[in-house]
């Protein structure tokens, strides 16, 4: 079962005021991602696109941008794919924009037929799309969250009671440092040799022993446990 339930979003077809919704929630979600949005949704016609949004991909002969013509398309009222006669001319649409790819951002699935012509495109630019499946995986991680919360309050509430957290008891993570290299025993995970000196006194009246802990010292397996035992 889907954790997010994209009818939280007002239809895209209805003039209530709220129209808007996804495309907003779309430059919201790509800019969570890192995208750079440089056109941002607005009233009226499009022209075909409903937001353009640059990639900026860092390697090691500098930085590439790319352009990408975003497409959005709300569905899930309906609960219907994205047909081919959704987005038509993509190549023109792209072109006409100046753009160097095409994202397709959807509330539901492409069909068969367009997720193969989208495909089809690669070899022209570059193309992608995001459906519901994907965009949910990105909205339930940590970078997406105060998106999450502000377009689907019910959903990542019943998300969160079904997927509870651990209680931060500490404000930082702790540590335990070797006390002859300065390693931390418990990261990345717990290791190493903990000794407990103990001191014992007989009691003779009722022949049973009694220890108190005197000392306890931490280190690092093999020469650290070394250097420490020839103190």
């Amino acid at each position: 079962m889907a954790a997010i339930d994209f009818k939280e979003i007002p239809e895209s077809h209805l003039a209530t005021g709220e129209q808007d919704t996804f495309e907003l929630f779309a430059a919201d979600f790509l800019e969570s991602l890192g995208y750079e949005i440089v056109v941002r949704p607005s009233r009226g016609p499009d022209l075909g696109q409903d937001l353009q949004a640059m990639e900026h991909r860092k390697g090691v002969g500098g930085e590439t941008r790319v352009r990408w013509l975003v497409s959005c398309k709300h569905k899930a009222h309906s609960g219907r794919s994205v047909s081919i006669d959704d987005e038509e001319n993509i190549i023109e649409r792209v072109e006409t924009k100046g753009c160097d790819g095409f994202l397709g951002f959807y509330s539901t699935l492409p069909s068969s037929a367009l997720a193969e012509r989208v495909k089809s495109l690669s070899g022209r630019f570059e193309t992608q799309i995001y459906d519901r499946g994907l965009i949910e995986k990105y909205l339930l991680g940590e970078n997406c969250m105060d998106v999450s919360s502000r377009y689907f309050p019910r959903s990542l509430r019943r998300w969160r009671n079904s997927h509870p957290q651990p209680a931060n008891v500490f404000a930082t993570p702790g540590s335990l440092e070797c006390e002859a290299c300065g390693t931390d025993l418990l990261s990345p995970r717990p290791s190493g040799i903990f000794v407990f000196w103990q001191k014992y006194e007989r009691n003779l009246r009722q022949s049973q022993n009694f220890d108190d802990f005197v000392d306890v010292h931490w280190c690092c397996k093999g020469d650290c446990d070394l250097i420490l035992g020839n103190l």
